[in-house]
């Protein structure tokens, strides 16, 4: 059963702002493939702390498994497949078992008829760096574009796949009576599916212009449910889904017809505003604990990220993440949100024949408040007492380290508790010269947000 609460109260919840230019930071970014023969769809999966990242590259196509750890950091890169017909769609699923599979669309090779192209399936064993190809996962045919891109699912142990004109597959091979893919509405581009962490029903999104341009949603396992319009532009970045992790609800994040809004609406629910702009990419991200990214942006003003609370219905400050420089065209967006910060990759045209995915490490940003009382501390003089409160979106930061410090000298670290509360205690007259103090909070996957604080009474 989906929450109708959440669903009331993010159709009620304020916009988010633009970030101001103090919130702006220049971040590290790494090529993930490019800068000639890219493919145009990446696959993402947090399997064991680990973040596969697999792309391809070339023509006919290598297919590669780059590692990356907790803090953005790249452990090695695998080969999966070589000489492939195809650089298109790919998406990567965890299965009961601990493997991971990827599906992809193409051919094992070039020059096979369409009977032997579509949907495979590669395999890496629980822990296992090797991958092999599943030759009995083949479906689609001729109607597997290999140059679409593909959404990917699992449920109940069943993996779900989404490929050209919105036709979706459930299992690993055609049954004995043929291929039991079905298509639940016509004229599908780009699907995605996301698996409610509550019901376990598989939503798909994608683009269509076969009733009115724009974006829909519907659920398709383990049964069809209501068909939704969401009028947004048609690039294949002006959406993305996701469901939240540990909690139920299913998201959708559009932009405007015109490019002019991004907005974020729950399957069975409300939509809200997130933020007004000419803005190309809307991309939404699972995040921990219930939690979602966003993302959006455009060539000429870069990207723009924030996370929301456990309960969707206040989100941190937003972050602008300039780009690589020289770009000149921003086509679409992917991450992987769910061990806490955000790993985004953009896909960038670089002046005018380097395109390819860039890659970043995007940290949590938490907010820290202090207030100070007075009183009298008799022999000793006036005392101040120092109360901080550390939140996350107006979630309590548990377990934070607040540093309070003034010039280099540390007054005293503290750590907060469940309710993202710590105190101190200070007598004014044991400080000598400046009352000027700084206090900073750091936890592991934010960026550490630093305040003043003023002692005067």
């Amino acid at each position: 059963m989906r929450s109708f609460g959440l669903a009331i109260a993010l159709a009620l919840a304020v916009a988010v702002p633009a970030a101001s230019a103090a919130n702006s930071r220049s971040l590290l970014w790494s090529r993930v493939d490019g800068p000639t023969k890219a493919g145009t769809q990446l696959g993402l999966l947090r399997s064991g702390g680990v973040l596969h990242v697999v792309w391809a590259q070339g023509s006919p196509a290598a297919i590669s498994d780059t590692e990356v750890n907790g803090d953005g950091k790249s452990l090695k890169t695998v080969p999966i497949a070589s000489n492939f017909d195809g650089i298109g769609g790919m998406s990567l699923v965890g299965m009961a078992d601990g493997s991971v599979r990827l599906f992809v669309a193409g051919g094992t090779r070039p020059g096979l008829p369409s009977n032997l192209s579509g949907i495979n399936s590669f395999v890496a064993p629980p822990g296992a760096d090797g991958w092999t190809l599943d030759p009995t996962a083949l479906w689609g045919g001729a109607v597997a574009s290999a140059s679409d891109e593909i959404g990917a699912a699992v449920s109940g142990g069943n993996p779900i796949t989404a490929y050209s004109a919105g036709f979706v597959h459930v299992g690993l091979g055609p049954s004995p009576g043929g291929d039991p893919s079905y298509q639940p509405d016509c004229c599908g581009v780009a699907p995605q599916l996301a698996t409610d962490g509550s019901s376990g029903a598989v939503v798909m999104s994608w683009l269509s212009n076969g009733h009115q341009s724009g974006t829909y949603v519907k659920q398709v396992f383990p049964s069809q449910g209501a068909l939704v319009s969401l009028p947004s532009s048609m690039n294949v970045g002006s959406f993305g889904i996701a469901a939240r992790l540990g909690a139920p609800g299913t998201f959708v994040a559009y932009t405007g017809l015109t490019n002019q809004v991004i907005k974020l609406y729950q399957y069975g629910g409300g939509t809200r505003t997130i933020v007004k702009g000419p803005y190309r990419i809307a991309k939404v991200f699972a995040g921990p604990a219930g939690r979602l990214w966003m993302l959006w942006g455009d060539a000429n003003s870069g990207v723009w990220a924030t996370r929301s609370n456990k309960a969707v219905t206040k989100w941190e400050p937003v972050q602008k993440l300039a780009l690589p420089k020289n770009v000149t065209a921003f086509y679409n967006a992917q991450g992987e949100g769910s061990g806490g910060p955000l790993d985004a990759f953009v896909d960038l045209l670089i002046g005018t024949n380097d395109r390819g995915f860039w890659r970043t490490h995007v940290l949590a940003r938490d907010s820290l408040a202090e207030s100070t009382s007075y009183q009298s501390g008799g022999a000793k003089g006036k005392s101040a007492k120092l109360a901080f409160h550390a939140t996350d979106a107006g979630d309590p930061l548990t377990g934070a380290i607040i540093v309070v410090a003034r010039g280099g000298t540390v007054l005293a670290r503290l750590k907060t508790d469940p309710d993202g509360r710590a105190s101190m205690n200070l007598i004014l007259g044991n400080l000598h010269g400046s009352t000027s103090l700084k206090a900073t909070v750091t936890a592991p996957g934010y960026t550490p947000q630093m305040i003043s604080v003023g002692l005067g009474g």
